[in-house]
């Protein structure tokens, strides 16, 4: 057992092998997957808002300053749109709001996720 196995973690079944998984001691959301718990989850930070449809997950990334921990340094990274292609397994982001506007005009099947509280759907 890891020293990660004992903190309580939620999760919220999403798309694909996809999960919404909450750690309660951090009080963190992140989009990971299924079964393989992670820190910082597959947009590599932490997330407030979330939506999915069978072919996309789409987020909110909360940026993160740069800190140093056990592992090494964990570099900051921007807010904004994270978007998942599940089939294709691609990601695009971080999406300023314009940007995002921009590839939801691109593709159209975007336009059918309903964006979520994260707080809403996991303690």
């Amino acid at each position: 057992m890891g020293a990660c196995d004992i903190l309580d973690h939620d999760t919220k079944e999403l798309s694909g092998d996809y999960c919404l998984g909450y750690t309660s001691e951090f009080n963190e959301y992140v989009v990971e997957s299924c079964g393989r718990r992670s820190h910082l989850g597959v947009f590599d930070g932490y997330v407030s808002r979330v939506g999915w449809t069978d072919r996309y997950i789409v987020a909110w990334r909360v940026a993160r300053i740069a800190t140093i921990a056990a592992g090494g340094v964990q570099p900051a990274v921007k807010a904004g749109w994270m978007v998942l292609d599940v089939r294709e397994k691609t990601i695009d982001g971080p999406l300023s709001e314009p940007a995002f506007a921009d590839l939801k005009a691109r593709r159209p099947a975007l336009a059918d996720v309903v964006i979520h509280e994260v707080s809403e759907m996991l303690p």
